[in-house]
């Protein structure tokens, strides 16, 4: 069974959405739309898809009232962070993936603005299953084809990719973002020993 986690805003909490950093929206209740329109996109998706192969969870995204801030240092659950990168966001997005990193679990990871289909979702069991028999402890598989905020992106929406044939090969591509990806136990303790000052996740990996 794969664990998968889907990293989304909690809309119910009042004290959250008055914390998400403004994306040019200017109050609670335009954030609660934006989010909770995601939210409601990822229920009604896992109301009607099953596959016993793949455990799909929400899980909680970290915001602004989840840590706090003090001389270039970041606080968050005891432990104490350098800042790297002077972006709200960057820190509690990062702050999201690092909880997924701690968990004992091999996961995939998505993030709630990809397109959620049964093609591409249906797929991932075997491109996983190919990918472990890669032999390196230090792999990442990624699987964001799309990266929307590129001024010469094709695409405007996060997508995930149902190809089988390139596991392991470079692609040529440009690989930023978070949106979707699979990280066993090995890798993630690499990731965790290898992490510096607070930035944007994508630029550990």
């Amino acid at each position: 069974m794969i664990n998968s986690r889907i990293i989304s805003v909690d809309i119910e909490d009042e004290l959250t959405l008055r914390s998400i950093q403004d994306y040019g929206h200017n109050s609670v209740d335009d954030k609660k739309t934006r989010y909770g329109e995601r939210r409601s996109k990822i229920n009604e998706f896992l109301k009607s898809y099953n596959n016993n192969l793949i455990n799909l969870n929400l899980f909680n995204a970290v915001t602004p009232k989840d840590f706090s801030i003090e001389n270039k240092s970041l606080f968050f659950n005891g432990e104490t962070f350098a800042i790297a990168e002077n972006s709200i966001f960057y820190m509690a997005n990062t702050l999201s993936h690092y909880k997924l990193w701690n968990l004992d679990e091999d996961t995939l990871v998505f993030e709630d603005d990809i397109i959620f289909n049964k093609e591409n979702i249906d797929c991932l069991p075997k491109l996983i299953e190919e990918f472990e028999t890669i032999p390196n402890k230090n792999k990442i598989l990624y699987l964001q084809i799309s990266t929307p905020w590129l001024k010469d992106a094709k695409e405007k929406n996060f997508s995930v990719s149902p190809v089988t044939n390139n596991i392991g090969k470079p692609t040529g591509m440009d690989i930023s973002g978070t949106a979707a990806y699979y990280l066993n136990r090995e890798a993630k303790k690499i990731l965790l020993n290898n992490m510096r000052g607070i930035c944007g996740c994508d630029r550990y990996m």
